[in-house]
């Protein structure tokens, strides 16, 4: 069966890791990062927000996004509520259509809007995908395919493949133990700015 994507030692191996380290700690939105993820934090596992809440923490998270948010579906404050609070557990046996629908609309229909508010909510279960992240996951000259019915599935397997990384990786761990300035990121988000680093390389050498 293919691989859905490139092995993280496939990736590495290929880079000039202290050149994206040292784009990673000199990165301008790691204090920011850490201040969101603070707030959003303080909503996580709860079950009794209202639609100005999840407005608000959409909105935060857009920050984070090239595009300003525009939800033009009506949204269900209970199922909203019901899906915030079971996110704290990765859905992985549910069909492509039960995977968080309301949290989906809440954020535009954008993929990569419920990567990044799910990520700010619960970092250890959920990593951040975007354009450059792709890149570094499937190779130069991708781009990811349109479509929410074919990025749910691609966003899945993003998770199984970050999660399928130990905190023990002996790569990950070389890496780590050189980006002393970013020890206090959790695995998925260390993780997530390094393939966000490789990508953003291949758009500078095209």
């Amino acid at each position: 069966m293919k691989k859905p994507f490139k092995s993280f030692e496939e990736i590495v191996e290929s880079q000039d890791v202290e050149s994206i380290i040292k784009e990673m700690e000199k990165s301008k939105l790691n204090e920011p990062y850490e201040k969101l993820l603070k707030f959003v934090g303080s909503y996580s596992g709860r079950d009794d927000l209202d639609l100005s809440d999840f407005y608000g923490l959409a909105h935060c998270v857009y920050g984070w996004m090239p595009r300003m948010l525009i939800i033009k579906e009506e949204l269900d404050l209970k199922t909203l509520n019901k899906e915030w609070k079971s996110a704290k557990s990765v859905m992985r046996d549910c069909p492509d259509k039960k995977f968080y629908p309301e949290l989906i609309k809440l954020c535009g229909n954008s993929i990569v809007g419920l990567s990044k508010l799910l990520h700010f909510a619960y970092p250890g279960e959920y990593a951040i995908i975007d354009s450059n992240v792709y890149k570094a996951l499937k190779g130069k000259d991708t781009t990811m395919p349109y479509g929410i019915e074919k990025r749910i599935p691609l966003y899945r397997n993003y998770i199984e493949w970050i999660s399928g990384i130990n905190d023990n990786n002996e790569i990950l761990g070389k890496i780590r133990k050189k980006a002393k300035a970013l020890n206090e990121l959790s695995k998925n988000r260390f993780i997530e700015i390094f393939l966000y680093n490789v990508g953003k390389d291949f758009g500078k050498k095209s």
